[in-house]
């Protein structure tokens, strides 16, 4: 709640462009999308652009299955075009660290248009007015995410939902999945779901990976 209204305030000034930063999962894109919904539906018109897909490239280099070749020129006269036509638009750049120095250029040339850049990583951020910073869930609040979808007798003893939470390092993204997960099979309860999470780990490790 604190971030959005700090992006609710920062939103407000003319021209604004806003980054957003934080671990994979940590809720930047969703945190984007509650403002949007609660405060800007009316006021502005998306427009999402995620950069993997238009520029994202795989640990050689080499473009990524299914990402889309763009020419930043190409791109740029697409978005002033549609930033014309559309007075309202609010152009929100995803996964900015897969494509950091395209962002960059296509930031410094496409003047006052209102912008959000979303990134894992603070340093592939062009210049932004206003820097926000995403943090993993406290431990309390973690264990509420996972709560808010089990039943007394699914959850068990809470000490499971304090192990739960921290081996998903308390990333809102994972917990919502887990949860939804326990919520689909109510048969299944959070001991389970640790079992089933450490399997696969004690393999890797005896693996040497």
């Amino acid at each position: 709640k604190e971030e959005l209204e700090q992006l609710q305030t920062a939103m407000e000034l003319a021209g604004v462009r806003v980054g957003i930063w934080g671990p994979a999962g940590v809720g930047k894109t969703t945190l984007v999308q509650w403002f949007i919904r609660e405060f800007g539906h009316a006021q502005y018109d998306p427009i999402w652009l995620r950069m993997d897909d238009l520029f994202g490239r795989d640990e050689k280099g080499g473009l990524r299955i299914g990402a889309v070749r763009w020419f930043k020129e190409a791109l740029l006269n697409k978005l002033t075009e549609l930033c014309w036509a559309r007075p309202r638009a609010l152009l929100i750049f995803d996964n900015v660290h897969t494509a950091p120095l395209s962002v960059g250029w296509l930031a410094g040339h496409l003047g006052g248009v209102k912008s959000i850049f979303l990134s894992q990583d603070a340093s592939a951020l062009p210049f932004c007015g206003t820097v926000l910073r995403l943090r993993e869930l406290q431990t309390e609040e973690a264990k509420k995410v996972l709560q808010q979808y089990c039943d007394i007798e699914q959850a068990g003893d809470t000490a499971a939902i304090d192990e739960l939470s921290q081996l998903l390092e308390n990333y809102p993204l994972m917990l919502t999945l887990a949860g939804r997960k326990l919520q689909a099979n109510r048969g299944k309860q959070v001991r389970d779901m640790l079992r089933e999470l450490a399997e696969p780990l004690s393999r890797l490790h005896l693996e040497g990976t």
